[in-house]
């Protein structure tokens, strides 16, 4: 009998999150051993508001909104509607193989879906509910319901048009009808092929949403948000390969408004501080079962530590767990706490800080933990080696949208 993975149907966001732990868990080198997953995504959404790991392009912000567009514009025109949930998977789906014959069928172009395509399957995982929380946390649709609940809602089918002149209404009645839908997006000019590629109108459209937070559905002054404002800073986020540097450039440029900087300080401590521990972690394990030593990462990490000791001091522990991650399971705060305290000592307990890592996976992964498993062969890195916090996504946002920026003269 094959096992599966199953729940009940109850929550459309509680499913996309368990389908975005599956996406992490198939890349390379993120299974969350020590459970600091939390707390890393908690951060990233304070830096990066709206923006997933498993994001393509840009475009699909555009997209999704523009098919609900044209639901409407078979309502204005007087077309047969079906039901907006049952139009908008079949409609989804015809776009999805239009971006597919604009590639060719050829895959790393940010097409989500590209190979079921080609195999005229259907999609389990769509575009829409990748995005829709950053449509939504970016007032493109202003609307707290998931998509499932936006689509029950909005639904036009048998709804009365009589009242109707060409693509006006003639009643406040036909426009309460539409009220409920809230789009703030404009009508973009239609082009003969839909690619991922942004015009230049749709990038300052995004580009002006990603600044604004009249709506408070993010923080003030996220470095998103900074990124769509200094176009010097976006350009460095392009040149640059990791996170670390990028920040590093960051904080030392002196543009960023000092919530920015703090929640960026944060972050930069909160991936050196959790890579000590990862260290300790890989090389109990390769240790007992492994190929590699992994000794002179831990030396030139601790000499980090000394050089430049505020890596680990000031480092805004209660901040992080008590405001920015509160969901933080209980045994891992603890953990951080016992662990940021431990290096932090004159000369730290070695022994004591491998305890703590020995033992917070075996509370986070139960029977599933590898150590003390004489079984377990491992030839490379296990777990978490380093924190982007989505930045190579960001990477790709911004690429995309300053590009036709800057070709169009902007």
């Amino acid at each position: 009998m094959k096992a599966g993975l199953g729940w009940i149907d109850f929550s459309e966001d509680h499913r996309n999150r368990v389908f975005s732990v599956i996406e992490m868990l198939n890349e390379g080198g993120t299974v969350d051993e020590l459970g600091i997953g939390v707390m890393r995504d908690a951060i990233a959404d304070y830096l990066f508001p709206g923006v997933s790991t498993i994001q393509t392009r840009p475009k699909y912000f555009i997209l999704i909104p523009q098919l609900i567009q044209t639901y409407i514009k078979d309502y204005q025109a007087k077309l047969p509607l079906q039901r907006l949930s049952v139009w908008f998977i079949k409609y989804e789906h015809q776009l999805m193989h239009q971006l597919a014959r604009s590639y060719n069928y050829q895959d790393n172009n940010g097409v989500i879906g590209i190979n079921v395509a080609k195999n005229d399957k259907q999609l389990v995982r769509t575009a829409s509910s990748v995005y829709w929380n950053g449509i939504r946390k970016h007032n493109i649709v202003d609307t707290n319901y998931s998509l499932n609940e936006y689509l029950a809602k909005n639904n036009l089918e048998g709804m009365s048009r009589n009242n109707m002149s060409g693509d006006q209404f003639d009643d406040d009645e036909g426009l309460a009808e539409l009220a409920t839908f809230k789009l703030n997006l404009p009508l973009f000019e239609e082009t003969e092929k839909i690619t991922m590629d942004l015009t230049a109108a749709e990038a300052r459209y995004l580009r002006d949403q990603f600044r604004d937070n009249s709506s408070g559905k993010k923080e003030p002054d996220n470095l998103l948000g900074q990124l769509m404002i200094h176009r010097e800073l976006a350009v460095n986020a392009v040149a640059t390969k990791d996170f670390s540097t990028f920040a590093e450039y960051l904080l030392s440029s002196g543009k960023l408004p000092a919530t920015t900087a703090r929640f960026l300080k944060l972050a930069v401590k909160f991936e050196f501080i959790t890579h000590g521990a990862h260290i300790r972690y890989n090389m109990m394990l390769h240790q007992q079962a492994g190929v590699i030593d992994y000794s002179n990462e831990w030396t030139l990490w601790l000499k980090q530590l000394n050089d430049s000791q505020y890596l680990a001091e000031e480092f805004d522990l209660d901040f992080l767990l008590l405001e920015i991650a509160p969901q933080t399971n209980p045994q891992t705060k603890i953990f951080l706490k016992n662990w940021y305290h431990g290096i932090n000592e004159v000369v730290p307990d070695i022994n004591r800080l491998d305890k703590l890592v020995r033992q917070q996976e075996e509370n986070n992964k139960k029977g599933r933990a590898k150590l003390g498993n004489k079984s377990g062969e491992y030839k490379k890195w296990v777990g978490i080696e380093t924190l982007s916090f989505r930045f190579s996504q960001v990477r790709a946002i911004v690429n995309d949208i300053y590009k036709p920026l800057e070709d169009a003269g902007f």
